[in-house]
């Protein structure tokens, strides 16, 4: 387990260095720009090298040497801001920070993969459902403290000062990565397998259709719970407009918001670790699924004096992340260990995929209807989707266990999962 809390603190780090970027790439192009659509036009490019390149790096995550992997995109975040904050600073121009957003999001690509692959190979297998919700918890750690920094540091010393913070915290990232210990692998990757990613992306597809080795209630049931993370990044949008138009507040204003979203979304994160046998259960993410949503329509509704937003804030992040780590649970449930990273990959993939769509149906919308509209928006999407988890519920719980058939690329052998 020392090689999980290395990795844990690492990746902390780390990624709060990407909140600082993530949380402020909107304001700041708000400030240079003034145009609403914008916001949603940077995060879309954000996701969109992931979309293209997921198939890829779930081959990189699962045959090769998973530590240089994860110490050369730490680099890589290191080199691609070091060479953007020079050029903002001569031209503050927005295609630089569309640029900035494409190449980051390059960078960026392996982080959310690779926590399934993490959890698989360094947690014991009895323990990995739990742990997968301890990682959540360092998702709202580096969220607390990266949205509350960023905020009041981009008013103090500027967007671009806040970047080269954000690259001494990955330098802090890469050097604790150099400390894991994994089992070792293939050591150069080459394009002809790298591309095979691609191949058995189409190969999962194609026998899903044809002999069911990929049933469609597990294809549809990974598909289907990447909504909730889904929702929660793009719903940074209508928060970041709810604080500038209700609120009629700044950057450091929307950081303590959605840092209340975070402690929040912390606590249920330590709950559901404890309690990880409840989040198993149909009616647990059925219900959870419903009120998630039934809380971000209501946001917008929400008066922006006093301390109602956030309080109200306590209960949007409170049940929208549980309905994220319990669709996360019980994915790292169903997986087999030697095609996690493959599987999270191509589920990733459809993650990144509704992203894109809800950003930048979001963007169209922030001009037609308003702040309250885009939580409506987005919170009858996930009552749709909590319909369709009343209807395709993933793999039945049986004496504490999943029962399900594995799933098995060719030449691969087979593996169940608890």
């Amino acid at each position: 387990m020392k090689n999980y809390w290395t990795y844990f603190i690492a990746s902390l780090i780390s990624l709060i260095g990407s909140n600082f970027f993530i949380f402020t790439q909107g304001w700041y192009l708000l400030e240079i720009t003034g145009e609403k659509t914008s916001v949603g036009i940077t995060w879309s490019l954000f996701f969109l090298p992931s979309l293209l390149l997921l198939p890829m790096i779930g081959i990189l995550l699962d045959k090769f040497d998973l530590k240089k992997v994860m110490i050369n995109f730490e680099v890589l975040k290191i080199l691609i801001f070091l060479l953007f904050v020079p050029l903002l600073k001569w031209n503050p121009d927005p295609v630089l920070v569309y640029a900035l957003a494409i190449a980051y999001g390059i960078a960026f690509v392996t982080y959310y993969p690779s926590v399934y692959v993490i959890v698989k190979h360094l947690v014991p297998e009895a323990l990995q459902t739990r742990y997968s919700h301890v990682f959540e918890l360092s998702l709202q750690v580096a969220n607390i403290v990266g949205c509350v920094a960023s905020g009041f540091i981009y008013e103090q010393i500027g967007f671009l000062n806040l970047l080269l913070i954000s690259v001494l915290c990955f330098v802090v990232g890469w050097i604790g990565m150099t400390f894991l210990k994994l089992p070792e692998r293939e050591k150069s990757p080459s394009l002809s397998v790298l591309l095979g990613g691609y191949r058995d992306v189409y190969r999962i597809l194609k026998r899903f259709r044809s002999d069911g080795a990929l049933s469609q209630r597990q294809f549809l049931f990974g598909v289907l719970h990447q909504f909730p993370q889904a929702i929660i990044l793009v719903g940074n949008i209508p928060i970041i407009l709810y604080v500038s138009e209700i609120m009629q507040k700044g950057p450091a204003e929307f950081g303590v918001l959605d840092a209340v979203i975070s402690i929040a979304a912390a606590v249920v994160s330590l709950f559901w670790s404890q309690y990880h046998e409840i989040s198993r259960t149909r009616s647990a993410n059925i219900l959870i699924s419903f009120a998630a949503g039934a809380a971000v329509c209501l946001t917008g509704f929400i008066d922006g004096s006093g301390l109602l937003p956030y309080a109200w804030m306590v209960v949007y992040g409170s049940l929208l992340i549980s309905s994220k780590i319990l669709a996360r649970g019980a994915i790292v449930r169903m997986i087999p260990p030697l095609q996690m990273g493959t599987y999270s990959a191509l589920f990733q993939t459809c993650a990144y995929s509704l992203m894109m769509v809800l950003f930048l149906c979001v963007s169209f919308l922030t001009n037609h209807v308003g702040v309250t509209g885009l939580f409506v928006f987005l919170g009858a999407m996930l009552c749709l989707y909590g319909v369709a988890v009343s209807l395709l519920y993933f793999p039945e719980v049986k004496t504490n266990r999943i029962s399900v058939e594995p799933l098995v690329l060719k030449g691969q052998p087979a593996s169940v999962c608890p």
